[in-house]
């Protein structure tokens, strides 16, 4: 009789321990199973999103005139500093559309349209370089980013417009790849006006407390900013827009000489 009830409760303690590792595996599955929708999939998604938009930014680029052969490679960085680019047109009005300021738009004119369109006017001579860079600034309000797009729209230009929330990254070497992208890019597409919107924000005086980040940022932007002044064939200018030009850091000001 004793021996007949241990078997029972053996059995018993088999029945259980088989339904718990069932259970067990099953709920692993079913883990399982929620971790692959939750990180897997949304993954694959933002791949497929990813390809879709490179795709979407290469056809409009194309659309507007650009070589596919200039556009073959595009990284995931250039498609990204590629989502601020604005395209003639696609801006409204232009400089007839904009009062007064004449001799701000005449300083433009020459200095920007003109070496933008008609490269070929400045190759006689180291002397005739024009800048790369020209800093537009004041109070608020005064047309200062209608004055750029209306610029890149007088002379068909792409406008790339670069804000600290476009090239700053949390995330450990993009703002790096990101610098590197707007040059390139706009090598890719030149003519090319890229519009510095609030470059007291992105390059303000530097000081001891700067993050290790940032320093890298802007002595990487500043080098190949330079790159620009080894060719006089080369169609791509920057234009800072501020209305703190005391803030603007001295070395960068040194690049935006008008």
């Amino acid at each position: 009789m004793h021996s007949g009830g241990g078997e029972k409760v053996s059995a018993w303690t088999v029945l259980v321990n088989e339904a718990i590792a069932g259970g067990v595996t099953l709920f692993v599955l079913w883990m399982t199973t929620r971790w692959v929708k939750e990180t897997i999939a949304p993954m694959i998604e933002d791949t497929q999103n990813a390809k879709a938009a490179q795709k979407a930014i290469v056809d409009r680029l194309i659309k507007a005139g650009i070589s596919p052969e200039k556009l073959q490679g595009l990284t995931q960085w250039e498609v990204a500093i590629a989502q601020e680019l604005v395209f003639p047109e696609d801006i409204e009005g232009g400089m007839h559309t904009i009062g007064g300021l004449e001799n701000e738009k005449q300083v433009l004119y020459d200095d920007i349209l003109i070496p933008l369109t008609r490269p070929d006017l400045f190759r006689g001579n180291a002397l005739l370089t024009p800048p790369r860079g020209i800093l537009l600034y004041g109070p608020p309000g005064t047309g200062k980013t209608s004055l750029a797009k209306a610029l890149a729209k007088q002379g068909s230009v792409s406008f790339m417009c670069v804000s600290p929330s476009s090239l700053l990254s949390k995330w450990v070497g993009d703002t790096q790849h990101l610098t590197r992208a707007i040059f390139s890019l706009a090598a890719r597409i030149e003519p090319c006006l890229i519009f510095l919107d609030e470059i007291d924000a992105l390059f303000r005086e530097r000081s001891a407390g700067d993050h290790e980040v940032y320093r890298d940022m802007k002595a990487e932007f500043m080098q190949l900013w330079d790159g620009l002044f080894t060719t006089n064939d080369c169609r791509i200018i920057v234009v800072g827009c501020t209305n703190r030009p005391w803030d603007v850091d001295p070395a960068i000001q040194r690049r935006l000489p008008r």
